[in-house]
């Protein structure tokens, strides 16, 4: 229980991980409020092509349908959180 509610934390078990995913999206504004919107989203959402790549290669984000939505629920989340 203390593993799941920490995971998603600057002092979790994944913290070097997100920080790094983190410093990424600060250095592109743009991917940042791309992600933002699918970590926020309830359905599935519509990205640029080129967002949803770069996204999709960070490992943030999966896509259905070709909409895209969070990878897992511990990227949505931490993103939510920052």
């Amino acid at each position: 229980a203390q593993l799941l509610k920490t995971a998603p934390t600057s002092t979790g078990i994944y913290s070097h991980h997100l920080q790094r995913l983190l410093i990424v999206l600060k250095e592109q504004p743009e991917l940042a409020n791309a992600l933002n919107t699918v970590m926020s989203a309830i359905e599935p959402v519509q990205l640029e092509s080129i967002l949803a790549y770069k996204l999709i290669s960070l490992g943030l984000i999966k896509q259905s349908e070709s909409r895209a939505i969070p990878s897992c629920e511990l990227y949505r989340q931490y993103f939510l959180k920052e």
